[in-house]
C-alpha cells in the first residue's frame, strides 16, 4: 500500500491495525467504484473469435490448412499480451503476498512497507504495456474457430491450436481482471501521495482491492497452469508439424 513514505511508523500501525481488524470482523470497505468488466462481454467474445468462413471453394485439406494458419495467427498474437501480463500480474501478487505475511506476522511493517515501495516500481509502465497489447488483440481479433464449433472431422493439430488459442485467452481474461485491480490500487496510492483521499479512505479501499486481488490472481494462476500444460500449436516447440498434401 506503500503507506509508509507519507505517514509515520504510529499512523502505519495504527492502519496496519485497522486492516487486521477488519479482516477479523469481516469489515470490508464498500469501493464505490465498480470493478470492470473482464473481457467477457458479448461485444469483446464476438471480436475475438473471429470466426469468417472459410474458402467454400477450396479443397478439404487447403481448408484444414487455413483453419491452422488462422489458428497458428492467432495464438502468436496473443504472446506479447501475455507476457506483459504476467509481467504485471507478478508485481500485484508480491504486494498483495506482502500483505498477507504482513497479517499472520510473518513480515514487519517495516518489511512490508519496503516491499509496497519497491512493487510501485515501474508498476505503471507493466499495466500500460497490457493495455496496449490486450487493445491491439481486441482489435485485431483471433480469427480461430472455437474448438466446439470445428467439424467432427477437424485433424488434430488443429483441434489442438484451436484449444490452445482458447486456454490462452483464458489467461487473458483473468490477468485483464488482475490487472485492473492492481491499476486501481496504484491509482488510489497515488491519490494518497497527492493527499486526496485520506488513510482512512485508502485503508477502506485496500482492504477491498487486497481481497479482490488474491482471488483474481489465484484465477490468473490457475489459468495459466491450464494453458502450460495444455494443447499446443503445430509452430510451437515440442508440437507436431501440420502434414501438407
Amino acid at each position: 500500500m506503500e503507506l509508509g513514505e507519507h505517514m509515520d511508523r504510529r499512523d502505519l500501525i495504527e492502519i496496519s491495525s485497522a486492516l487486521v481488524l477488519g479482516i477479523v470482523l469481516g469489515i470490508l470497505g464498500a469501493w464505490l467504484v465498480m470493478s470492470p468488466d473482464s473481457g467477457t462481454s458479448g461485444s469483446d467474445q464476438a471480436r475475438l473469435s473471429g470466426e469468417r468462413p472459410l474458402v467454400a471453394d477450396s479443397s478439404p485439406r487447403a481448408r484444414e490448412r487455413e483453419q491452422m494458419q488462422r489458428c497458428s495467427d492467432a495464438a502468436g498474437s496473443m504472446e506479447p499480451a501475455l507476457g506483459y501480463a504476467a509481467s504485471a500480474v507478478e508485481q500485484w501478487e508480491v504486494h498483495v503476498g506482502a500483505m498477507n505475511k504482513l497479517v499472520v506476522g510473518a513480515l514487519t511493517l517495516p518489511q512490508a512497507t519496503a516491499f509496497w515501495n519497491r512493487t510501485r516500481v515501474g508498476a505503471r509502465e507493466r499495466i500500460r504495456a497490457f493495455d496496449r497489447a490486450w487493445a491491439r488483440v481486441q482489435q485485431r481479433g483471433l480469427d480461430c474457430p472455437r474448438p466446439g464449433l470445428l467439424p467432427a472431422q477437424a485433424p488434430h493439430d488443429v483441434r489442438s491450436c484451436a484449444r490452445r488459442v482458447t486456454t490462452e485467452l483464458h489467461v487473458l481474461y483473468a490477468a485483464r481482471s488482475a490487472i485492473d485491480t492492481w491499476s486501481r490500487h496504484v491509482h488510489a496510492m497515488e491519490m494518497l501521495r497527492m493527499g486526496k483521499v485520506s488513510a482512512a479512505t485508502a485503508t477502506q479501499m485496500w482492504l477491498t482491492m487486497w481481497q479482490r486481488g488474491q482471488q483474481e490472481v489465484t484465477a490468473y494462476r490457475a489459468a495459466a497452469r491450464a494453458a502450460q500444460h495444455g494443447s499446443r500449436c503445430a509452430a510451437e516447440p515440442g508440437a507436431s508439424p501440420v502434414v501438407s498434401p
